[in-house]
């Protein structure tokens, strides 16, 4: 308690009133889910609410408009025009085209916030002071969530009566916990994704009490295990394998030496996990253990049909990547990849209508997205705009993986895992994921400044 006081104050202390309503959208992204249209029964993205208020007042006091921004308006006009286009001439409808006009505002809108917010903390403070502000506010945005997770923990084990945790849920969300925590979201793998990202990022940045940080990084993994969610196990291992891969100097040594912390862990888990791994989560590791051991276009096919949350994770990406083809390389226009999913199973997965949750949510009209934001870019502006995201995505990694590998600097090595975890996690697919264009923007910015005091070290 003393600690979460101590950064309550240094937040009070150091920031402007203009900057603590920016720490306000980052403590409230805990509630937001993942954001698929504002305020829907779903989700309640509350972090761009408060972002375009940021935006509105900057705007009032500044009065002016950054070239960086126009670009970007200019950038997202472009857009607009070409799912104008292609709403006009190939699909004879609009509704992809309106979503996209409004994604796309709040995308632009959370893109130049996160900017202006962060490159104003950083003309006064350090890189890491700027990082130190961004943990002590993720920290103090899982306070909250973490508490109700407990209480439906206890409800769920029948040690604490169903109601006590009932009333909180149900403030937060429509949907009731049925067999697992789910923090403040409707969705038990939308929590697990808030969990794993504040865990990278505190694990990775927050450093100042030793023993604040022990307990509660145990504390956020034990909650993410008993989130009991298979694709964000998933995410968790994957995150980890490509960090060790291309993030780290192989130190068979140190690798060893740390065995005993491995089965230490293992040791800890096994016997907790009839837990956390319930029925439901089983069911689904076993399809990914079977895929990864007997991949093939049979194996697939079957999942597709049988299970729809692998066919809305793994079949949607693949079908966005093939779109590229279909669309002459040219994309679907924004928000409009499901005016051409229909025809793309058709072509190339015909059993995936046979799954019984799909064809029904086809015949209804639902308006289907890609969950993997690589996939999404590609089915919707083409190679161009893949292209384009991809330059970025690899050109900034590597820069920021090259310095972590020269110096060995913390901030920089945790820069890359909450960098590679926000590209492969699929829950974070929208535009404007606040989470995901916070780690793009400080990953950006942090770079460059570290570069600046690097030639210029008076300034560090």
């Amino acid at each position: 308690m003393r600690e979460l006081i101590f950064q309550i104050n240094y937040l009070k202390t150091q920031l402007t009133q203009l900057e603590k309503l920016f720490v306000w959208a980052i403590i409230v992204v805990s509630i937001d889910g993942f954001p698929y249209l504002p305020l829907n029964n779903e989700n309640r993205p509350i972090s761009i609410i408060v972002l375009m208020i940021y935006w509105a007042i900057q705007k009032v006091k500044s009065r002016s408009v950054p070239l960086f921004e126009i670009r970007m308006w200019l950038g997202l006009t472009v857009l607009i025009f070409f799912t104008l286009i292609k709403s006009t001439f190939e699909y004879h409808d609009y509704r992809g085209l309106l979503k996209f006009m409004i994604t796309g505002t709040l995308s632009v809108i959370t893109i130049v916030t996160c900017r202006h917010f962060i490159k104003g903390l950083l003309e006064r403070f350090s890189s890491e002071e700027v990082i130190k502000i961004i943990s002590y506010s993720l920290i103090l945005s899982s306070i909250i969530p973490l508490f109700i997770g407990i209480l439906q923990f206890l409800s769920l084990q029948g040690l604490i009566p169903t109601i006590v945790s009932d009333i909180p849920t149900n403030f937060f969300s429509y949907r009731p916990v049925i067999n697992r925590p789910q923090l403040v979201s409707s969705e038990a793998a939308h929590a697990a994704t808030y969990i794993l990202f504040v865990l990278f990022w505190t694990y990775s940045f927050y450093h100042e009490n030793a023993r604040f940080r022990r307990y509660f990084l145990a504390f956020l993994f034990l909650m993410f295990l008993f989130i009991s969610s298979a694709m964000a196990y998933f995410a968790f291992v994957t995150t980890v394998i490509v960090y060790w891969i291309t993030c780290h100097i192989t130190n068979f040594s140190r690798i060893f030496s740390n065995l005993w912390i491995i089965a230490l862990a293992m040791g800890i888990i096994y016997p907790l996990q009839e837990f956390f791994i319930i029925d439901y989560t089983l069911y689904r590791l076993n399809i990914i253990v079977e895929l990864l051991s007997n991949i093939n276009m049979e194996t697939v096919t079957f999942w597709l049909q049988a299970d729809y949350s692998f066919l809305d994770r793994f079949g949607t990406p693949v079908l966005g990547f093939l779109s590229l083809k279909d669309s002459l390389f040219l994309g679907a226009g924004g928000e409009s990849f499901y005016y051409v999913m229909p025809q793309l199973i058709d072509n190339y997965f015909p059993g995936m209508l046979a799954n019984d949750i799909l064809a029904a949510r086809l015949v209804k009209g639902d308006h289907l997205t890609v969950k993997f934001l690589p996939a999404k870019i590609a089915s919707e502006f083409g190679l161009w705009g893949f292209s384009l995201f991809a330059w970025y995505i690899v050109s900034t990694f590597r820069k920021i993986n090259s310095i972590q590998l020269k110096t060995g600097n913390t901030l920089y090595r945790g820069l890359c895992l909450c960098f590679i975890f926000s590209i492969i996690s699929t829950y974070m697919c929208s535009y404007f994921n606040f989470s995901v264009i916070l780690v793009f923007v400080i990953t950006t910015y942090i770079y460059d400044a570290s570069t600046v005091q690097n030639d210029n070290p008076t300034l560090a």
